[in-house]
């Protein structure tokens, strides 16, 4: 899970199940990570049913009882056999953006209708089943029963981007100049001006903050090089944000470094490139996956290696922080 911790940190699911059946045929950490699912009813939630299908083998590979599936919407591709599981489909909330659809799931309270809630009781009237979340939802109990798969709540706390220069400073990393406004036009404006004129720079980004929640896919991102973009951002921003934080736009290949912070150190992967594309008329970047099949420079890679573990690092000490 790249961004769950391994266990539902301060609230860990008992582990005194019995192993699977098959335990001997899965390796020893496959082993260890799946006893608690062994013997046990589970509940995976708040995916489209299409994207379900497959954790019904793993469930069986791994012991566990007959799952409840609560998918929001069938989507596309191959379904799970309705003998294998029992199933609740539901209309699928309405987003617009990938930043709605992370703020869907980090709110699964809000998906508990009395439809849900009947056919989880009837599922699990002693209220020992175990929730399979995505890693984005807080792992906090919902209906009393454990969650495994998110994360504790001060860790979604982290994801503002506003915090990311206090996090950088804490370790010395090379930053580039950024300043944090107020989101008015005035504020943002005047701001904007002061710092590309003290870094010498022509152009900026603004970067929404998480008031409202979590933003990703560059949806609270803008790229200002013109008044009327400036303009459009921030009557955006205003309705949206609290501050933005702006920073000088960088040119360059984007990237992405992914590690996974254990109790006792940092496992750091290999670069990943985002396809960002640029929309130069509205000033906005438009997020359009990521690959492998380019690498950065080995000097840059090295780098970026030892900066995502010092951070790393440096999570787990000031923030308690566990998992990717």
């Amino acid at each position: 899970m790249s961004a769950a911790d391994a266990s539902p940190a301060g609230q860990q699911a008992p582990i005194t199940h019995p192993a699977p059946q098959n335990a001997r045929s899965l390796g020893t950490w496959e082993a260890h990570l799946s006893a608690p699912l062994a013997g046990r009813k589970i509940i995976s939630a708040f995916e489209v049913l299409a994207g379900m299908t497959g954790f019904v083998d793993l469930f069986q590979r791994w012991g566990a009882d007959r799952p409840l599936f609560i998918a929001d919407g069938i989507g596309a591709g191959p379904l799970p056999n309705p003998s294998d599981v029992d199933l609740v489909v539901l209309e699928p909330p309405a987003v617009d953006s990938v930043t709605d659809q992370v703020r869907a799931r980090l709110n699964p309270e809000g998906r508990l209708t009395p439809q849900v809630t009947e056919a989880i009781e009837h599922y699990d009237p002693d209220g020992t089943a175990l929730w399979w979340l995505s890693p984005i939802p807080s792992n906090s109990r919902l209906l009393g029963r454990h969650v495994w798969g998110g994360r504790p709540p001060h860790q979604i706390a982290l994801e503002d981007k506003l915090i990311i220069d206090d996090l950088l400073a804490d370790i010395d990393a090379p930053r580039a100049a950024s300043v944090n406004a107020p989101a008015t036009y005035e504020d943002l404006v005047a701001a904007t001006e002061q710092l590309l004129t003290s870094a010498g720079a022509s152009r900026a980004v603004w970067a929404g903050d998480s008031r409202d929640g979590i933003n990703g896919g560059a949806d609270y991102v803008r790229w200002i090089e013109t008044s009327a973009q400036a303009r459009a951002a921030a009557d955006f921003f205003a309705e949206h944000c609290d501050e933005v934080r702006i920073s000088t736009f960088l040119d360059g290949v984007p990237c992405s470094i992914h590690g996974i912070v254990l109790p006792d150190g940092v496992v750091v992967l290999r670069p990943v490139e985002l396809a960002v594309l640029r929309d130069a008329s509205q000033g906005r970047f438009v997020y359009a996956g990521m690959g492998t099949s380019w690498d950065p420079p080995p000097q840059d890679t090295l780098a970026m290696r030892r900066l995502a573990r010092a951070f790393g690092l440096n999570l787990q000490r000031r923030h308690d922080y566990q998992g990717g």
